[in-house]
Order: structure tokens, then C-alpha cells, then sequence
């Protein structure tokens, strides 16, 4: 095993989308908040989309970008937030199995 290249799998990869023409950078999910998403995924839908792109979204520095209050507002769009929460859950390594499956049914 090599220590250094497994550390280095670990780093949360990023990525640029194209929302509506605005470029907003993503990075993929920690693996404990996707614990909170599924959790609040389970009793409040609106709020746990809401928090995946207040934790996800970031700015050039990899800080996050948005507030919880900011990122309610985008979660209430279809148009703005479907194309950050994939991009977020594909670069997770959710994405495009799901797709597969669901294709596959």
C-alpha cells in the first residue's frame, strides 16, 4: 500500500458547472454530510437539498460559497439546483451508476 497515493484518493475532487450561464464551482460530498443529507433527505427534502449546496458550493479557495439561507433559496429552484446536486453527487461517485440502474429497470 502506498500511504501517499490513498491520502491522495481521499482529497474531495471539484469541478466547474454551467448554470444557466453562470459558472459556479462544486466539490463532491464528505462522507459525513452525506450522512446529514440522507437523514434530512428522509424528513425535510427542501432543507437537505439546501444543505448538500451550502456544503458543496465554494468559492475559488474551496470555501463554501453560500449560506443556509442562500442555498434554501437555490434548492427551491428545479432550473438551478438540479444541475449542482448532480454535478455534486457525480463527482461523489453517485451519479452516473444510478443513471445505469435506472436505465437498465
Amino acid at each position: 500500500m502506498d500511504k501517499t497515493k490513498l491520502l491522495d484518493l481521499a482529497r474531495l475532487r471539484d469541478t466547474v458547472v454551467d448554470v444557466d450561464g453562470e459558472k459556479v464551482r462544486v466539490r463532491e460530498v464528505g462522507a459525513l454530510e452525506f450522512a446529514e443529507y440522507g437523514q434530512l433527505l428522509k424528513t425535510d427534502r427542501l432543507k437537505a437539498t439546501a444543505t448538500l449546496i451550502a456544503a458543496c458550493v465554494i468559492n475559488d479557495d474551496g470555501n463554501p460559497a453560500l449560506t443556509i439561507e442562500e442555498a434554501m433559496t437555490l434548492a427551491r429552484s428545479a432550473r438551478v439546483s438540479m444541475p449542482l446536486v448532480t454535478a455534486i453527487m457525480e463527482l461523489s461517485g453517485f451519479g452516473d451508476d444510478d443513471k445505469k440502474e435506472s436505465d437498465a429497470s
